[in-house]
């Protein structure tokens, strides 16, 4: 199982309206199915358009090109569906927890056992007690971002740390069998051969 290792953001939303943002975003474009000029100009009204990261950003959240116009893909299509804010940052959570699980589970562990500042928690995730794919400090900081946005790490005076009460989600966590995977990819790379 491939490792994701980037995860845009939506560019120019700040936390405070970033859901409102995207799910605007989503909106039009299942309404428009705009061209990309027509997209263009709707995410610079939002103050959200960045030429080098919108294609990646929507890779992630999965709005599609077909032909010359915007679609909305599955994920896109269910947060749409989604009745609030807390379903949105689930359904998101659950995509970046399927993309990375090794990413996820080790952070969490780290974290169950103490809080970290970003740069702490981003050396031991690629140090060589992780035994994921590195990923880069923007990237991190950005995973980082998402998960907060999510509601499932919070900042703690300079340091994060886990949403405490967050049962359904940590045993979503404890599940992923960090072993297991790394040993499916293994495999998958033999095949390969």
């Amino acid at each position: 199982m491939p490792q994701r290792l980037q995860f845009p953001l939506l560019p120019g939303a700040d936390d405070t309206d970033y859901w409102d943002k995207l799910r605007r975003l989503i909106e039009f474009v299942d309404e428009a199915r705009p061209s990309r000029k027509e997209l263009r100009e709707f995410m610079q009204d939002e103050e959200i358009w960045d030429r080098e990261r919108f294609e990646r950003f929507f890779e992630l959240i999965q709005i599609e090109k077909q032909g010359k116009r915007f679609r909305l893909g599955r994920l896109a299509r269910k947060i749409l569906d989604a009745g609030s804010q807390a379903e949105h940052q689930d359904i998101v959570f659950r995509r970046i927890v399927d993309e990375n699980p090794i990413l996820v589970r080790c952070a969490f562990d780290a974290l169950d056992e103490r809080l970290f500042s970003d740069a702490e928690l981003w050396r031991y995730l690629t140090s060589h007690v992780y035994p994921g794919e590195r990923i880069g400090g923007a990237e991190f900081r950005d995973w980082l971002r998402w998960m907060r946005l999510c509601g499932i790490i919070r900042l703690v005076g300079i340091r994060f740390g886990l949403v405490p009460g967050m049962d359904e989600v940590r045993t979503l966590v404890d599940r992923i069998d960090v072993e297991e995977l790394l040993m499916e990819e293994e495999e998958d790379d033999d095949d390969d051969d």
